[in-house]
């Protein structure tokens, strides 16, 4: 059985996303934050470089499954936050991860945001 840990204010999910290669099944355990009815998380290869298997599973196929800590699911679709959504999300992070800025500009790779909205919710 999978148990998330949590920090702070924001938890952990179990997300579930289709291999771009395989087509097979790909889970991934992320932190996340809620935005209203959406979630979004950071795509981020811990602190190394490159974006993380399951982004770029994503940006093959943006449907994915999400499991919360209490073992409810729902289905997803992904997009990377643009703009003013992005410099928003990104300073909730900021905002519960003191230093996170800094230890983002010290990799290469940006730091995208993504956001997972619920299957059928308006957007």
């Amino acid at each position: 059985m999978w148990f998330p840990g949590e920090k702070n204010t924001w938890g952990a999910l179990k997300i579930t996303t289709t291999g771009r290669r395989s087509g097979q099944p790909r889970e991934a355990i992320l932190g996340y934050l809620v935005d209203g009815d959406d979630l979004h998380t950071l795509a981020m290869n811990g602190w190394g470089e490159g974006r993380p298997a399951w982004w770029i599973n994503l940006g093959a196929d943006p449907r994915a499954r999400v499991m919360l800590k209490d073992g409810s699911t729902f289905d997803a679709v992904a997009h990377r936050a643009e703009g003013a959504d992005y410099e928003r999300l990104w300073g909730a992070w900021c905002d519960q991860e003191p230093g996170l800025a800094a230890l983002a500009d010290a990799r290469k790779t940006p730091t995208d945001v993504v956001v997972l909205r619920r299957s059928g919710a308006n957007g």
